[in-house]
């Protein structure tokens, strides 16, 4: 878990209200999930934060956040050559994102009863790194020693 001044918790709350806004708001960009109760985007850079049926506040809110997440992206990869020893090349990593190749998955599971299953099954994440920003809800679980244990919320993290 990670808490810094890049993600600040008003800011992650105007971020979890504005996706919910824009899940709910009838875009092309919305996918309604074939087989699982629940809705997602897949946004690629602060120029696919578009959308006429969505105040424009609220599409500010989601940009800010994309490139707050950027920030804290590129100092985590600093942190993690450095951690790795690499003292003479710390941007190493941040340079390989300079594309900014990434993406803003917004996601949204609808309630289900406990019947439904595993709602997302066991895997790994591809990518670098991948950061998370829940809304308290719990079923985000990590892979330790050999067993899956529930990630704790920790409001502001």
């Amino acid at each position: 878990m990670m808490k810094t001044s890049l993600l600040p918790l008003d800011l992650q709350k105007r971020a979890l209200k504005a996706a919910a806004i824009f899940l709910q708001s009838g875009s092309a960009a919305v996918v309604n999930h074939p087989t699982d109760p629940k809705v997602y985007s897949m946004l690629s850079g602060t120029d696919s934060i578009n959308c006429s049926f969505v105040d424009k506040h609220v599409l500010d809110d989601l940009r800010e956040w994309y490139e707050a997440v950027r920030k804290a992206r590129d100092l985590l990869l600093y942190c993690i050559a450095v951690g790795l020893g690499m003292d003479e090349n710390p941007n190493f990593f941040t340079r390989l994102h300079d594309e900014n190749n990434d993406s803003l998955r917004l996601l949204k599971y609808h309630p289900c009863d406990e019947n439904f299953g595993n709602r997302c099954k066991e895997h790994s994440d591809y990518g670098t790194l991948t950061l998370l920003l829940t809304d308290g809800v719990g079923g985000l679980e990590a892979f330790i020693d050999g067993e899956w244990r529930p990630v704790p919320h920790e409001e502001g993290a």
